[in-house]
């Protein structure tokens, strides 16, 4: 739903890697990569130049290139408290497909989709594993309830810098407990009953 500026009491943009070797199920048969190139060739979603998680430069990147291999994906969300509902909630805006070149072992972010222009193809693509919970039924819906593991490897701040030894720092624990920590003030907040005078 459409959240309006002057609803949100707090927010955060963080950016997350989603690696291949804790997410199998996400990428079982390559088929989000799959997706995600297709829907590109076949320009019902635009891609950006890397430099860009903005989404302002289009790039139209080499989708079939023998000399990659996929590894992760880079994920751009904004975390907040929207007042008007009274919760707090955490939406993806971008999602980039990392990969190794295997010529020269460099790892090369391929390009920048913004998320929600994917979402309609992502809820097309069915799943189906025993370890995950029986509402998770399309790779949309893998995002929208967070059923993945990830590191948190940059977070807003004055100069945008990633953080320190990505992707294994405690540094990323560190902005994950800030941001639990940040969400469990605000509903203590909400809860305190006002002071009365007599």
């Amino acid at each position: 739903c459409f959240v309006k500026e002057a609803d949100v009491l707090y927010s955060k943009r963080i950016w997350r890697f989603l690696s291949r070797k804790n997410n199998p199920i996400l990428f079982e048969e390559n088929r989000l990569f799959q997706l995600l190139n297709q829907q590109i060739l076949d320009s019902n979603i635009k891609s950006y130049d890397t430099s860009d998680d903005k989404f302002t430069k289009e790039f139209m990147p080499i989708i079939k290139n023998s000399a990659i291999e996929l590894i992760g994906f880079k994920i751009k969300e904004d975390f907040f408290f929207d007042m008007n509902r009274i919760v707090s909630e955490t939406r993806s805006i971008g999602i980039c497909p990392v990969a190794i070149n295997l010529d020269t072992k460099d790892t090369i972010d391929l390009y920048w989709v913004y998320f929600p222009e994917a979402r309609e193809y992502l809820s097309q693509v069915k799943i189906e594993a025993k370890s995950i919970p029986s509402k998770i039924k399309t790779l949309d819906d893998l995002f929208f309830y967070r059923f993945f593991c990830s590191e948190i490897y940059k977070e807003s701040n004055y100069y945008d810098r990633e953080l320190p030894d990505h992707p294994n720092s405690k540094e990323s624990e560190r902005v994950e407990i800030n941001l639990i920590e940040k969400e469990h003030d605000i509903w203590i907040s909400l809860t305190k009953t006002p002071s009365t005078s007599e």
